[in-house]
């Protein structure tokens, strides 16, 4: 059974779930890489089924300004085609940080993926409401979740939920977070980091840096792009970036250590022969150039233990921090800020899932989860 669907007593007297098997409710982790849709089997409760999990974006084609753009691909298919087709071909994602950047795409983007997820075609009109928990950030405005609202219910939507991305994540972790005891969980996203203090099923206080310019997961990408092109003149892919943020290893950065003997080979294009150009670049030096992000990961958890109430505060101290989101899988992230923060630190099971699992969660549970949701 999934570790954050147990630890809440349930009733034996039938959901409402239960009760109405037409009607489909899903959770949805809307998260600015990737969108995860999932559903509790209803015929079999312990059992959780994923409906979806695609990228976020779509591919489309470049048009003159008169004419509307041609939608390529969207999800997984569009992003295989992103650097594949030079300038013809953009890759957007409309919805980042849960703001909607473009609410064309935005609404064709989320309606394919709904579509895939309840299983409905051509034939058979888009007429099951779905009742929708739904992650957003903490730091969004009230401006982007009103928007996010009429998107989804213009697309048929029948309910929709919202619920704080660290705190739904704390719940898919199996926090115990009706407790008075404090907890400090930081989520951390292809679109920004929020740290937050979670206390009596609510957030007590957050720290936030979207849309500050310093971009988690994607800034990350293009920082060692950016360090490659200036110290090597090597050209590499996104997807090479993304693989290569992953293989770091962040907690190996003392000279006595081993970080000198660990190595990458990178193989990319030279800005100045034109030419296909392969190079051995060290852990150590990499993690130098990610260096100016990390550091702001740590500013922003200090920040917020500033401003934590002292009773918070020597509870998070004895208990420590949770990592997650898909950021918090970057070797020895952990241990690194353990070691910097001078207090234990450790990342959840699942850290992508946390969001999804947590909002889930709540989906069962909807009852008891009301005072933490935030109706609009």
């Amino acid at each position: 059974m999934t570790k954050s669907l147990d630890f809440l007593q349930k009733s034996e007297r039938p959901s409402f779930w239960q009760r109405f098997d037409w009607r489909q409710a899903l959770a949805i982790d809307l998260g600015s890489n990737e969108i995860r849709i999932f559903r509790v089997n209803l015929h079999k409760k312990e059992q959780m089924e994923i409906l979806n999990i695609d990228q976020a974006c779509v591919a489309v084609k470049r048009t003159s300004r008169l004419q509307q753009p041609k939608v390529l691909a969207i999800g997984r298919d569009a992003l295989e085609m992103r650097e594949r087709f030079g300038e013809e071909v953009d890759v957007i994602f409309p919805i980042v940080a849960g703001r909607i950047v473009d609410e064309k795409l935005a609404k064709i983007l989320v309606k394919e993926l709904l579509k895939r997820a309840l299983r409905v075609d051509r034939i058979l009109p888009f007429v099951i409401s779905p009742v929708i928990v739904l992650t957003v950030k903490a730091g969004s405005s009230e401006f982007s979740r009103r928007n996010l609202c009429r998107l989804f219910y213009d697309l048929g939507v029948s309910e929709l939920h919202l619920l704080v991305e660290p705190l739904a994540a704390a719940i898919g972790a199996g926090l115990p977070i009706a407790d008075t005891n404090g907890a400090l969980l930081v989520q951390m996203g292809a679109a920004g980091v929020e740290a937050a203090a979670l206390s009596l099923g609510s957030l007590v206080s957050f720290q936030s840096n979207l849309w500050t310019g310093t971009v988690a997961g994607w800034e990350l990408d293009e920082l060692l792009r950016a360090y490659l092109v200036k110290k090597h003149h090597l050209l590499i892919t996104l997807e090479a970036s993304e693989q290569l943020k992953k293989q770091i290893d962040l907690d190996l950065i003392q000279e006595d250590q081993l970080a000198t003997q660990k190595s990458f080979k990178l193989i990319g294009k030279d800005l100045l022969s034109k030419k296909a150009k392969t190079i051995n670049v060290s852990n150590q030096e990499l993690v130098k150039a990610l260096e100016p992000i990390i550091k702001d990961y740590l500013l922003l958890i200090e920040q917020l233990l500033q401003e934590m109430p002292n009773a918070l505060l020597s509870d998070i101290l004895d208990r420590g921090i949770l990592l997650s989101g898909n950021l918090a899988k970057l070797k020895g992230l952990d241990r690194f800020l353990a070691r910097s923060l001078k207090m234990p630190v450790a990342v959840v099971e699942d850290p992508d899932l946390a969001a999804a699992t947590g909002a889930l969660t709540v989906l069962e549970n909807i009852e008891l989860f009301k005072a933490s949701l935030a109706y609009l």
